[in-house]
């Protein structure tokens, strides 16, 4: 039997798999429902080896091959968003706030579907493969945990794979590059600090709002005037908070926005001449102005090797794609290893909502092209033979 065609033969489980954990969205590393799911499927699936150490709530299958000094990875994020479903799907998310926006749901499913396609051609596995299902990709980062915990001492990966849902790119398609491919990201927060007075006595007062919008007007000079203009780069204020009365100067500003890139010394830069900046409005406006920015996840940057090899195995499925400013924690893992992440296509007739968006859904079977990717990589590999 054709390769697709017996892949094919796993869409009810695929589908099965999906629509149960969508119905138990959990947020960040608690993912306590979850774990107990895939683990139950796991334990029946009879894999050789189940971890639960690197991570509370989040596990570590193995299958063993004929050889395993040098293993392949694989890793699916378990993680959901703190939205109100509104999809009104016969499996809607059970619990209100909570709902998997971001199709995490699906990607445990295709998971589960390549352990269940290796484990019937398990004779075939000439080596090791390490199947990473990881809590916390949203928020704070459980990639990053679980390497810290030991993940990539305990088991000798030498590649590692990961994927999306996009629901901007046809079902069917696969869509990645080499090199940078999402962005590197930061969170910014800035606590400004004034004097307060009365609004019709200004010259009493140090006006932390008046600061705080003229630190937000230089702040968009980064990008524009201290940067190539070639590359790309985004810095953006989200949320500004200040004063306590329509009459008064307020005393206090506090902001928080988020800053992205695709070159590391541009990234660098921007953080000095935030500093740069900071400065100077405290000096033209009277005015102490605390800066905190938070590394959160590095550049999602592919091996070119590796983007070739998927490249070809995709053959016309495969679209060349663009970088995006989204960020994503899989990046801690190719720090350690080489690495590539890939688009799953999944966007039809019925299904185009955003990423994020709580009417957001998707055709299950769209899923199987990535089960059909990665056995295509593992045969490419000649790790499945």
């Amino acid at each position: 039997m054709k390769i697709r065609e017996e892949i094919a033969l796993l869409g009810e489980d695929v589908i099965r798999h999906r629509r149960a954990l969508h119905q138990i969205p959990e947020i960040g590393l608690a993912t306590i429902e979850t774990k107990a799911y895939l683990k139950k499927q796991l334990e029946q699936l009879k894999i050789d080896e189940l971890r639960e150490d690197f991570i509370e709530h989040g596990l570590v299958a193995v299958l063993y091959g004929k050889q395993n000094t040098e293993m392949i990875a694989f890793r699916a994020d378990m993680d959901a968003l703190p939205i109100s479903e509104e999809t009104k799907a016969a499996f809607v998310s059970s619990y209100p706030e909570r709902m998997h926006a971001c199709g995490h749901d699906g990607h445990m499913a295709a998971l589960l579907a390549l352990i269940t396609y290796l484990c019937a051609h398990k004779e075939a596995l000439k080596q090791g493969i390490v199947f990473i299902f990881q809590p916390g990709e949203e928020n704070p980062g459980g990639a990053k945990i679980m390497i810290e915990n030991g993940l990539f001492r305990t088991y000798p990966i030498k590649a590692i794979f990961g994927t999306h849902v996009m629901p901007d790119l046809e079902k069917g398609k696969i869509a990645t590059k080499a090199g940078p491919l999402m962005a590197r990201v930061s969170e910014l927060y800035f606590d400004i600090l004034g004097n307060g007075a009365h609004a019709a006595m200004p010259h009493d007062g140090n006006d932390a709002l008046l600061a705080g919008c003229a630190f937000v007007e230089q702040l968009q000079t980064i990008v524009s005037r201290s940067l190539d203009p070639s590359h790309s780069a985004v810095l953006t204020i989200g949320t500004m908070r200040a004063g306590e009365a329509r009459n008064a100067l307020a005393a206090k500003a506090h902001l928080e926005g988020t800053m992205r890139s695709f070159d590391d010394q541009d990234h660098e830069q921007m953080k000095k001449r935030i500093h740069e900046i900071a400065k100077g409005i405290e000096q033209l406006h009277g005015v102490v102005i605390q800066v905190k920015i938070v590394d959160c996840y590095p550049l999602v940057h592919n091996d070119p090797q590796l983007y070739t090899l998927v490249k070809a195995v995709c053959a016309d499925d495969f679209i060349e794609e663009s970088p995006r400013m989204i960020a994503e924690d899989f990046s801690f893992y190719q720090q350690q290893t080489k690495g590539l992440f890939f688009y799953t296509g999944i966007k039809d007739a019925d299904f185009h909502q955003p990423l994020h968006d709580p009417t957001f859904n998707f055709d299950e079977l769209a899923l199987l092209n990535t089960v059909e990717t990665d056995v295509r990589i593992l045969e490419e590999l000649q790790i499945l033979k």
